[in-house]
């Protein structure tokens, strides 16, 4: 599915209301999680867009086949999926950071290390469900965080439908964390009414 420019025309109104939306959301949840973890993170917003799958999916595997990420289920007049991701190896120095622990591989972590990154996406998730609602007074119900890895590849095939038409509410960030830059990203695969 290629977006015409018409359609982006369209929607750039609500794309840019959307965009302060998210550094509204992520000033926040830098906020919380610099006092959750006690060290300072700074989280920039390199691009948030509305894409087709494939170019997701092609952004996705540039750094590696695997990611490891945080998903939280969302209801509100529709379901989909909220997910934080980070590439698998950048997710272990990631975790590395917080913990100050040595992690060779990510299956290595303790189911402690695990909630943590559950813990920290989970915060930025939140912040961007709560932003949005308040802005479409909507209520959103979301479920308990899931921490899981896989190949981009194959997580894209699970969440996603592969007739989806609307685009895919997609924000590439860059993570500043002691001293120290991971690239994650935050995926809405199914944004329903934001457009």
């Amino acid at each position: 599915m290629v977006i015409s420019r018409d359609v982006v025309e369209k929607h750039k109104q609500q794309l840019e209301f959307l965009l302060n939306m998210s550094l509204k959301a992520l000033s926040e949840a830098t906020d919380l999680v610099s006092d959750v973890s006690q060290q300072d993170m700074s989280v920039s917003l390199i691009s948030m867009d509305l894409l087709p799958l494939e170019t997701v999916r092609q952004d996705l595997t540039q750094f590696g086949p695997n990611m490891a990420y945080v998903r939280q289920r969302v209801t509100s007049s529709y379901a989909s999926d909220l997910l934080f991701m980070l590439p698998q190896q950048q997710s272990v120095a990631f975790i590395e950071s917080i913990t100050q622990k040595d992690n060779k591989h990510l299956s290595e972590l303790s189911d402690q290390e695990k909630k943590v990154f559950v813990e920290i996406g989970n915060i930025i998730l939140n912040c961007f469900l709560r932003h949005f609602s308040q802005k479409f007074n909507e209520p959103v119900n979301s479920y308990i965080p899931v921490f899981n890895q896989a190949p981009s590849e194959k997580l894209l095939k699970q969440y996603v439908s592969e007739n989806e038409k609307t685009g895919l509410f997609y924000i590439r960030l860059n993570i500043k964390f002691i001293q120290k830059e991971f690239p994650g990203y935050i995926l809405w695969t199914d944004p329903g009414g934001l457009y």
